[in-house]
């Protein structure tokens, strides 16, 4: 029998106090089919007809959001958008906004092949890293000298009683989300919640990390090796 009480109780206050009843009736649904999935991807409609709402139902797993995002960068999706929540029992909600390229807005296969390639991602079949490497050295994948924006990094530990908190802000360019939560994770630091924002050209996204071991990043070498990674992907090449 599905005990709903103790589900209730793995959830986040955070969790429950941003989202609707209707949402987290939603969620579980896709829990308790998660029995039988690595993952669960929901799709609904957005803003408009190139906007669309993902929610992903997976367990927690190294360097996941790292996988999310660059799933998202291979198939052309813009995040403007994200919540991402991690229940007390590795039960993972991450909520998305996208917008679509054009051509997945004529294409009613795309979130099925969206679906899959994150399954295999997530599975270990298919090799991310290597499929984006093409993309990541184009041309395109460099900042706009048009949109400058004089990049920033910031730690924060004052922020959170439980979070180093990171706040980066950039020019935007082709797979920056990507390219700056693989960094987190090659730094061995877990993203447990994001706040992803574009303004225009300019990105503004908040990072709320943890060590390993579930705790706030306070030795210093530390802090600075996050920062100085952080600032070589935000900044244009010279």
């Amino acid at each position: 029998m599905y005990d709903w009480k103790e589900l209730f109780n793995h959830m986040p206050a955070r969790y429950t106090r941003e989202n609707s009843p209707e949402d987290i009736s939603s969620h579980i649904e896709l829990h308790q089919k998660l029995a039988h999935a690595t993952a669960l991807v929901q799709i609904a409609p957005a803003d408009d007809d190139r906007t669309r709402s993902i929610t992903i139902c997976c367990t927690d797993q190294s360097g996941l959001f790292n996988k999310i995002t660059g799933t998202f960068f291979l198939h052309g999706l813009d995040i403007q958008e994200s919540r991402i929540y991690t229940w007390t029992n590795q039960t993972v909600i991450d909520i998305f906004k996208v917008k679509l390229p054009i051509d997945a807005v004529l294409d009613d296969t795309w979130g099925q092949k969206l679906e899959n390639d994150l399954l295999g991602i997530l599975e270990g079949r298919i090799d991310l890293e290597s499929m984006l490497r093409k993309k990541l050295d184009s041309p395109e994948a460099e900042p706009d000298s048009r949109y400058h924006a004089t990049p920033s990094v910031r730690l924060d530990n004052d922020a959170s009683r439980f979070f180093t908190v990171v706040s980066v802000s950039a020019g935007d360019s082709l797979g920056l989300l990507y390219r700056i939560t693989r960094e987190l994770h090659l730094c061995d630091v877990t993203v447990c919640t994001a706040r992803i924002a574009t303004f225009g050209y300019l990105v503004m996204d908040v990072f709320f990390i943890q060590d390993r071991a579930g705790k706030k990043i306070l030795d210093k070498g530390k802090l600075d090796e996050i920062h100085d990674a952080l600032l070589k992907v935000l900044s244009p090449p010279s």
